[in-house]
């Protein structure tokens, strides 16, 4: 039997966003570092940004994306 190749330091290091995938968590987990972010970020980083963290957040969750693939949400229009 031939032996498969090591991964990379790279591949490890990376491999809990995998992980987070397959197992449909990484909206989950990426939320909660958006509401703890004060911990875990220095003040200029996208999570610690109040607008911007949420909506990373919110562009990982599969109910959002879902509402995103079927059709634009309506925006009212502001003159």
């Amino acid at each position: 039997m031939p032996k498969l190749p090591s991964p990379s330091p790279l591949a490890i290091k990376h491999l809990w966003i995998r992980t987070a995938l397959f197992e449909k968590v990484l909206d989950k987990i990426v939320h909660y570092l958006v509401e703890n972010s004060s911990k875990y970020y220095e003040k200029e980083a996208l999570l610690m940004d109040p607008v911007d963290g949420p909506i990373l957040a919110s562009l990982l969750d599969p109910e959002e994306t879902f509402k995103w693939q079927h059709g634009r949400p309506t925006i009212p229009f502001c003159p």
